[in-house]
């Protein structure tokens, strides 16, 4: 008896031991594998009861929150505001997050807090409380440029100076966040991309959109002046088997400043820039690095790195050359700053475990960090902006090459003599210039009420 006694204690001994090495691996070593695998159910029910923060607009508006889904307790992420995808991005149980919901997620999970609160919510074993997120968005005037884009495929993106505010950010086609979980496989297969952020993420050519910045460069290294005559401004130019002339007719004689705000496209071909120079402008303006910044948590557009093989096209914003809408509209900025760069900003604070906000710290990418032009050089270059039929806005709407069809560019300043608000307009196969301008021009008028 003594000997089986030992025996069976030996036995009971060691598989106590088994027991408690089996759950000391998988409770700690393997314990952010079972909080991932989407089998476990005690993950995917906590989830359902998390209390993620809130997402707000500058003034408090509510893009994201979870409400009740029903009385057991779980909850559902809720988006008020249909239009604010391409800005906000989506928070699902089954696909994952994007955009701010991503970038930010674990404030909005309540995870990145610390101090004696949290850990006395660990040693209850309560779940985390989400803290809030603001934006730089404005959500009635997002919703207006949304309406303005309507079913037209393209982008709008309006930034508010010095600060590099985005405070509207439209991708078109879209797709509603609250609907994500219903329509993804769909949106996924879809042609024209909804889930593609065109502002940020989607390349075009830039046309004689890239105008502007060119001639500064060439104003700045005194090859031209504004008021030089140019012959044969309204040639017509054969491209891609295509067509291209001046957006609007100049007056005769026609001067540098005329070929601006007339967009024409044959005096570019003689302009003074080498492929090198070129390359320089795009640099200087930001137009060839992504944006980063903390405070920008969106997928962008990769570098864009090949060298200019074919000067002509390339001084016709053609070739090879592609900008995304933020990367224009942020070198637009830096020409209404007079050449000072501008570092763009979609999140402008966070809670901290007490509730109070939090401003998201501001890292200058080093790409935004040269002039890229003299003040009186950037002075010149608005000046020659088209102004608006009621003169508070300068403009430039112009078309540019995309395969065999066009799309429709608009840059604009508002006011028109001293800018605190830029908003780039790109709309994809335009008939003419005037799809993107009424865009535009709504926006701005909304912004300037």
């Amino acid at each position: 008896m003594p000997h089986r006694l030992q025996r069976l204690l030996l036995v009971l001994f060691i598989g106590y031991a088994a027991v408690a090495l089996t759950v000391l691996y998988w409770g700690v070593w393997r314990s952010e594998e079972l909080l991932v695998r989407e089998d476990n159910p005690r993950t995917v029910e906590a989830e359902l009861r998390l209390v993620r923060g809130r997402i707000l607009d500058r003034n408090g508006v509510v893009l994201a929150e979870s409400i009740p889904l029903d009385e057991s307790g779980r909850l559902l992420r809720h988006y008020p505001w249909p239009d604010v995808g391409a800005a906000v991005g989506y928070y699902s149980l089954r696909y994952g997050t994007a955009g701010v919901e991503q970038g930010y997620d674990d404030a909005l999970r309540g995870q990145a807090a610390v101090g004696l609160a949290s850990v006395w919510r660990d040693l209850l074993n309560q779940p985390p409380l989400g803290r809030d997120v603001r934006l730089t968005l404005d959500a009635q005037w997002q919703q207006t440029a949304a309406q303005l884009l309507g079913d037209q495929r393209g982008a709008v993106v309006l930034i508010s100076l010095p600060d590099g505010a985005i405070r509207a950010l439209v991708s078109h086609p879209s797709f509603d966040p609250s609907q994500l979980d219903q329509q993804f496989e769909a949106l996924a297969q879809d042609p024209t991309a909804p889930l593609l952020n065109r502002v940020t993420q989607a390349s075009y050519q830039p046309g004689l959109a890239l105008q502007p910045f060119l001639l500064a460069a060439a104003l700045d290294q005194q090859l031209l002046r504004l008021a030089d005559e140019v012959a044969e401004a309204t040639a017509a130019v054969p491209l891609n088997g295509q067509t291209i002339t001046c957006a609007s007719e100049p007056p005769i004689p026609t001067t540098w400043a005329d070929v601006l705000r007339a967009s024409c496209p044959a005096p570019m071909r003689g302009l003074r820039l080498s492929a090198a120079d070129v390359q320089q402008v795009l640099a200087n303006f930001g137009l060839i690095t992504p944006p980063v910044s903390a405070a920008l948590p969106l997928p962008l557009a990769p570098a864009h790195t090949a060298p200019i093989a074919d000067l002509e096209p390339a001084l016709l914003g053609q070739e090879q050359l592609t900008v995304t809408p933020l990367q224009l509209a942020l070198a637009l900025g830096m020409l209404a700053q007079d050449g000072q760069p501008v570092v763009p900003r979609l999140v402008s604070a966070v809670q901290d475990e007490a509730g109070a906000w939090q401003s998201v710290a501001m890292a200058t990418p080093a790409a935004a960090t040269t002039t890229a032009v003299r003040p009186d050089t950037a002075q010149a270059i608005r000046a020659a902006f088209t102004l608006s039929p009621d003169q508070r806005l300068a403009e430039l709407a112009t078309l540019a090459l995309a395969g065999e069809t066009r799309h429709a560019w608009y840059l604009g300043l508002a006011p028109a003599t001293a800018p605190r608000y830029v908003v780039v307009v790109v709309v994809e196969e335009a008939a003419d210039v005037s799809a993107g301008q009424a865009v535009g021009r709504g926006v701005l008028a909304a912004v300037l009420q």
